[in-house]
């Protein structure tokens, strides 16, 4: 498998015309023969859709719209070990982490997005090796994202973007390691008369192939179109390592949350499932709560989660 280092051209290439295929289709002409207004989502045809709330820090809205979005997690870790014969190097804990996620849509097609930042306290098991607790920072991440696809009659709505991760959080919390991260994704949505499908697909390309691994990631939002005030809603997020790193010789990842650059990961499947709903206040944005465990046999340090966010548009 083919490391996304600065010598790899094809995965550098995809990184380098993306922003040129964004500006080559802003002059395609959807929703009939008529470029979709995009910005006021108070008169777009996908106002009333919801964004999700699971894997916030990857599963990214097709929506160009500006807001910020304050989230909570409550994460617990599952039991594992190495398999070099070091024991057990985590035996369960938890993980709360708080962060403020912001988007500003330049045009009615174009939005400046920051995904990721915040604050974070770790509380391992005893009987670990990693046992305590500790606080710090998260690694920032922000990008640009760009409406491709507007067709009011088909209910498609795509949308590319690329992030990138700034190696500036603490490495006591797994942050900070490496060289940087690019994150190149596409998100779409269909909506019908009765449901709506957010589909969302990304890389993880580090700068640095010894330090972090790199994985492709995949998300799914299925919520009841004409559900009102209260909306159901189930998701579902999963992970491939297509290559590992060098950094850690253990055989599981972070998943969402940290990049460890563990050796023995390439191969490897994660997948998690979460019910949830969103509340639309008047005014107000609307309040999300989710919660996530694994459904393969394989989690990781993923035990199970609780996400909460309050999505405010303006």
């Amino acid at each position: 498998m083919m490391r996304c280092s600065l010598s790899a051209a094809p995965c550098w290439a995809l990184l380098a015309i993306l922003p040129f295929l964004s500006l080559g289709c802003a002059q395609t002409q959807t929703r009939g023969h008529e470029s979709a207004p995009l910005r006021d989502l108070d008169t777009h045809w996908a106002a009333d859709v919801i964004d999700p709330i699971t894997a916030p820090y990857q599963f990214e809205s097709p929506l160009i719209h500006t807001s910020i979005r304050p989230v909570a997690i409550y994460h617990s870790f599952g039991k594992s070990n190495s398999p070099l014969g070091a024991g057990q190097l985590i035996s369960g804990g938890q993980l709360r982490a708080f962060a403020l996620q912001a988007r500003y849509a330049v045009t009615d097609r174009f939005a400046v997005i920051a995904t990721k930042d915040g604050r974070v306290k770790t509380n391992f098991g005893s009987g670990g090796a990693l046992s305590g607790d500790q606080t710090g920072w998260v690694d920032i991440a922000g990008g640009v994202k760009y409406a491709l696809v507007d067709d009011e009659e088909q209910g498609t709505l795509i949308t590319a973007g690329v992030t990138y991760e700034a190696t500036a959080g603490d490495r006591d919390i797994f942050q900070g390691n490496g060289e940087g991260l690019w994150r190149p994704f596409v998100s779409g949505l269909w909506a019908s008369e009765d449901v709506n499908v957010i589909a969302s697909v990304a890389a993880s390309l580090p700068v640095d192939g010894g330090a972090e691994s790199q994985s492709v990631d995949y998300h799914l939002h299925l919520s009841p179109s004409d559900a009102g005030d209260f909306v159901p809603l189930v998701e579902i997020n999963g992970i491939h390592y297509t290559d590992g790193g060098r950094a850690l010789g253990v055989n599981f990842e972070g998943i969402d949350y940290a990049n460890l650059g563990a050796a023995l990961v390439e191969g490897n499947d994660i997948i998690t499932a979460a019910v949830g709903f969103r509340y639309r206040t008047e005014g107000m944005g609307s309040f999300g709560l989710a919660y996530e465990q694994p459904v393969t046999n394989r989690s990781d340090l993923f035990g199970d989660r609780i996400t909460g966010d309050w999505m405010i548009r303006f």
